[in-house]
This record gives C-alpha cells, structure tokens and sequence, in this order.
C-alpha cells in the first residue's frame, strides 16, 4: 500500500499531536463519555499511549459478566488501533480476525472508559531485533463509555471460578468456547456455549486456554477430554477435561476456594 512502512504501519502516523489530543480530551471530558465521536475515540486512545495505559480485551460472545481479561499493550493510534500480542496472565492469547471485543482502559481525566471493537487482522510490528512481534490491527471505537461496573466486578470476582475457558483443537482454528462449572485436582468440567462440530471425542487432545484466580494465574496447555454429556439446551455440551500433570497452585487455590464456602 503505498505511503505504508514495511510493517504496513505509516512512520509520520506515529507522532500524535499533543495539543490536538488534549482538545479533544477535553471535549470528551465534557461529553461525560459516551456521546462522543469515533475522532474523540481515536483521540482519548493517544492518550492512552502516551500515558501508557494498558487495554483491557473481553470476548463479547460470552455468557458471564467477568470473562476471560486479556491485557494488551498499544503499538500504535492512527486510521486503525495497533496493539501488541494479548496475554492472560502472562500467557499468550491469539486473537481471531473478525472477533468483536470489548476494549477497556483507564486515564485519569476520564476514569474507566470502554467501548466496542473488531479484530481486522494481524500484523508485524518492529521489536528493534531481526524478527517483528506480534501484534494485531483493531478498529477505532464509534464511541466510549464510562465502565463504572470494574471496579465492583474486580472484587466480587476474587474466588469466582466460573470462568471462560477455550479450548483450540488445532492453531488457528475457531475456540470452542465454555465456562467452568466444576474444578478439581485432576481437571474440570465446562459447559460449552455451542454443540462443537465436528464433535469432540473421548480421549482427543486439546489446548485448553483460561485464567483462574491466583495463585494459579494463566494456564495454556495441552490437556485430554475424559468424558462428554449432554445439556438441557442442546446447543449446549458438557466436557469432562483430564490435566495431564499437575498444575502448580490449584491445590491451594481449592483449598481456599473451599474454606471461603464455609
């Protein structure tokens, strides 16, 4: 595309004009947030690079309040928003082109604000060594909100174990996605949100991805479907997981986990 660097990012897009994004700044600050325009997005998102805020990404095909978190640096605001590899916990999380997020962060003139995006595709970002990172090319917002749910759903969520969960049967393929319904020493059980097609099968391997309270954190890992059930809805199934080794944290994490339920 011309005009574009070699990493299909425009060099000259990368300085943000400081006294353009403090107007608009202000405009967005009166505006209470949320009857602003996708400029007024753009614009609080170069703050939030300048400030080097961290995004908050959410699935928004989900069925819990407080879905898996990613956390995500930004690379770049200009026609489109550039961030870095997504991770949970520490691990990575790959994005699907297509996906509908929801964006989160928070500056301190506008407090927590949150909006709606899209994955447009991946991309290479120079890392100032012989390979390019990881990133992904995101739309720019139609508009932000306040996100005065965060705080209270940080606190209610501390041993809140119905978590969402993927599970990857091979790179690059659409995740299965499900919540944690039962969680023991030897694995889990998921409801999933959709009847997979092809159906899972006994004894298959898959990566199962999903971040459960400390001390446990992220786990990415390759783990064996035990079981499968049925649902009362039947778009809806039931999996058995079976850890293939023991995952550092989790006894504790149970242990507390019951001692808080009684």
């Amino acid at each position: 595309m011309p005009g574009r660097g070699a990493f299909g990012l425009n060099p000259a897009c990368r300085i943000v004009d400081s006294y353009l994004v403090a107007g608009w700044m202000s405009k967005i600050t009166r505006a209470l947030v949320g009857e602003g325009t996708q400029e007024e997005a753009r614009a609080a998102l170069a703050a939030a690079y300048q400030a080097r805020a961290k995004l908050r990404l959410e699935p928004i095909k989900t069925s819990i309040a407080n879905a898996t978190v990613m956390s995500a640096a930004i690379e770049h605001v200009g026609e489109d928003l550039v961030i870095h590899q997504p991770v949970i916990g520490g691990v990575s999380r790959p994005l699907l082109t297509g996906e509908h997020l929801r964006l989160s962060f928070s500056l301190k003139a506008l407090g927590n604000v949150t909006g709606r995006t899209e994955v447009l595709d991946r991309c290479k970002i120079p890392s100032g060594g012989p390979e390019p990172l990881q990133g992904y090319r995101l739309s720019i917002p139609a508009e932000l909100f306040r996100d005065d749910r965060r705080e209270s759903d940080r606190a209610n969520s501390t041993l809140n174990l119905a978590r969402e969960v993927e599970i990857y049967r091979s790179p690059g393929d659409e995740p299965i996605r499900g919540i944690v319904q039962n969680l023991s020493q030897g694995g889990m059980q998921i409801r999933t949100h959709d009847a997979p097609d092809p159906p899972l099968q006994p004894g298959e391997r898959v990566r199962l991805i999903v971040h459960l309270p400390a001390p446990v954190g992220g786990i990415n890992r390759m783990v064996t479907i035990a079981r499968l059930a049925g649902n009362r809805n039947p778009r809806h199934r039931v999996i058995g997981i079976a850890f293939e080794r023991e995952i550092d944290g989790l006894r504790a994490l149970l242990a507390k986990t019951s001692g808080n339920a009684a």
